[in-house]
């Protein structure tokens, strides 16, 4: 975004010159953030009308055949290296928009990431009504999702798949379990830009409030307004049980979310 903004500035502030066929295509092919910001800086210098760059951002991107099936991304955040599995379908078409879903797993407590990584054959397989992207990033004792470097790991890996797959901006869903459904409401309030809608399944937004865990950073609620909050908890967890969590709110005090709060009262 910041690279397009410089574009449309810089353009609009009457340098002049042509758009040549192809001037966008290194833009576009690039492997990650830092390539598109090179190119970028190359297009602002290259000199183009605002409404040529106009012309030319508002193309769809083209997209070819994918890999489908399970693949591993790995970036490197503060010294630590942080992984996030992709699960794409069999079926992917890249003729059309898919949904993607950034799912994180509970249990951030563990010492490393290979005990994290099994969790995800045990946990957290949710159906969905239609065939999506799915995103699990790994979280551990060192990287709780309730830090900086997993915001930063998330949006990297979200951008990796975006890069490759068609992906409906529209609806890219961040949901979690436990842990991970206190780390969405986390995220939401950190970097929520992507997301069309949050759903936290059995965690607490109130958990971010203790000093035990060691948040990172200031929290803003009102990054929350906006996007749908689906949130679910039962009456027989002991952690986050329906009463209490309910009785907090749900939602963060003084946000405009717009939110759905299924509490199973099960006796």
């Amino acid at each position: 975004m910041c690279v397009l903004l410089a574009i449309a500035s810089v353009t609009a502030a009457g340098r002049s010159g042509s758009t040549q066929p192809g001037r966008f295509d290194r833009f576009w092919a690039a492997r990650d953030r830092n390539e598109a910001r090179e190119a970028g800086g190359d297009l602002i210098l290259g000199g183009s009308t605002y409404e040529e760059a106009l012309r030319e951002l508002r193309k769809p991107r083209a997209y070819g055949p994918a890999p489908t099936g399970r693949r591993v991304l790995r970036s490197r955040v503060g010294g630590l290296f942080i992984e996030s599995i992709v699960d794409v379908p069999a079926e992917y078409d890249p003729g059309r928009p898919w949904p993607v879903r950034v799912q994180l797993h509970g249990g951030v407590g563990r010492p490393g990431p290979e005990l994290a990584a099994d969790l995800l054959g045990r946990q957290n397989a949710l159906e969905a009504s239609v065939p999506h992207i799915t995103i699990y990033p790994l979280s551990w004792r060192d990287t709780p999702w309730w830090g900086r470097a997993q915001v930063e790991h998330i949006s990297w890996a979200l951008d990796q798949v975006r890069r490759q797959y068609n992906v409906d901006e529209s609806r890219v869903s961040l949901t979690g379990f436990s842990d991970g459904a206190t780390g969405a409401f986390y995220i939401g309030m950190r970097d929520p830009t992507a997301f069309s809608s949050i759903i936290p399944l059995h965690g607490s937004i109130r958990v971010l409030t203790s000093r035990s865990i060691g948040v990172d950073g200031q929290l803003y609620p009102l990054n929350l307004s906006n996007r749908h909050l689906y949130i679910v908890n039962g009456g027989r967890d002991r952690l986050y049980p329906t009463a209490p969590v309910l009785a907090g709110g749900g939602a963060p005090q003084g946000a405009r979310v717009t939110w759905t709060y299924r509490g199973l009262l099960l006796l």
